[in-house]
This record gives C-alpha cells, sequence and structure tokens, in this order.
C-alpha cells in the first residue's frame, strides 16, 4: 500500500503541478490579450491623431490659398491704384484753378510702398546733412 500511496502522493503532486502550470498559462494568455488590447488601443488613437492632424493640415492649406489670393487681390488692385493715381494728378495740374480749389470726392487710399520710398529719401537726406556736417 506504500506504493500504492506514494503513487497516489506523486499523482496529486503532478496534478497539482499541472495545475500550477495551467494557472500560469491563463495568466499569461489574459496579460498577452490585455497586451493585444491595449496595442489596438494605441493603434486607434493613433489613427485619430493622424486623422485630426490631416484634417488641420488641410484646414491650413484652405486658409494659406484664401491668404494668397487675397494677397494677390490686394497686390493687383494696389498696382492698379498706383497707375491711377498718376494720371489724377496730372489732370489737377492742367485743370483752372477755380475747379481744384472745390473739394475732392475722391479719397486717395495711402499706398505704403510710396510712404517708405518718401521715408526713405528723407533718410538719406539727413545723412547727407550729418555727414556734410561732420566733414
Amino acid at each position: 500500500m506504500t506504493s500504492e500511496a506514494q503513487d497516489t502522493n506523486q499523482v496529486k503532486y503532478r496534478n497539482t503541478n499541472l495545475e500550477s502550470e495551467v494557472n500560469e498559462l491563463k495568466a499569461h494568455v489574459a496579460e498577452l490579450y490585455s497586451q493585444l488590447k491595449h496595442g489596438k488601443d494605441e493603434k486607434t488613437k493613433l489613427k485619430e491623431a493622424i486623422k485630426k492632424v490631416k484634417k488641420r493640415y488641410a484646414a491650413l492649406e484652405d486658409k494659406l490659398e484664401k491668404l494668397s489670393t487675397n494677397i494677390a487681390e490686394m497686390k493687383t488692385a494696389s498696382s492698379h491704384h498706383s497707375l491711377n493715381a498718376v494720371p489724377v494728378v496730372l489732370s489737377d495740374a492742367t485743370m483752372p484753378q477755380s475747379e481744384t480749389a472745390s473739394p475732392k470726392m475722391d479719397v486717395e487710399i495711402p499706398n505704403k510702398e510710396n510712404d517708405i520710398a518718401a521715408c526713405l529719401v528723407v533718410l538719406i537726406i539727413l545723412v547727407s546733412i550729418l555727414v556734410g556736417i561732420n566733414l
């Protein structure tokens, strides 16, 4: 009977070892499933982030396109205005004095390029005066 008792004890020992191994494997499988699920969650988050970036990029492209068209329109309007400004000045010079004394109905839009050019001319004159004084 001792051999039967030893056999039974060995079987019980093997069963407990097998049960512990099975439990370890189940825990490992559960961990792998959680990692797989976590990986899928990260992938979906990454895909959502990529979609958001693409939407923002598309919105920025639209804004850039609108800005470039606005700038082009402003440049053409500016050049059109500067071309029309010269004949207005010449026509004022050729008009009789009584007509030029009347108030103007047209309002001229200041041109930044002309303002900058005038400032540069004044700056050059002042620098030349300063150089002349120092000599």
